[in-house]
C-alpha cells in the first residue's frame, strides 16, 4: 500500500493512492501542473508513515519541467 502527496512548500498539491491484492504490487502515476515561483519546494511525500520507504523506491521516479518562462 502507498499513500502519497505531491507538496509544494508544505502544502498538499495532490494525493495518490495504491493498493495491490493477492500479493502483488500496485502502480500508479499523477501529473499535476502547478504555477511555481522561484525557491518553492516541491516534494512527493509518504503520508501514512514518512519514515518508511515506498516498496520499490529504486524504480520510482519525479520530474518537473518548465512550460513558460517568467
Amino acid at each position: 500500500m502507498s499513500h502519497t502527496a505531491i507538496v509544494r512548500n508544505g502544502n498538499n498539491v495532490a494525493r495518490m493512492y495504491g493498493h495491490g491484492n493477492s500479493g502483488y504490487f500496485d502502480q500508479g502515476s499523477q501529473m499535476i501542473v502547478i504555477r511555481l515561483n522561484a525557491g518553492d519546494e516541491v516534494a512527493v511525500q509518504n503520508i501514512d508513515i514518512p519514515d518508511l520507504t515506498i516498496v520499490g523506491g529504486l524504480y520510482s521516479s519525479f520530474s518537473g519541467f518548465l512550460l513558460l518562462p517568467q
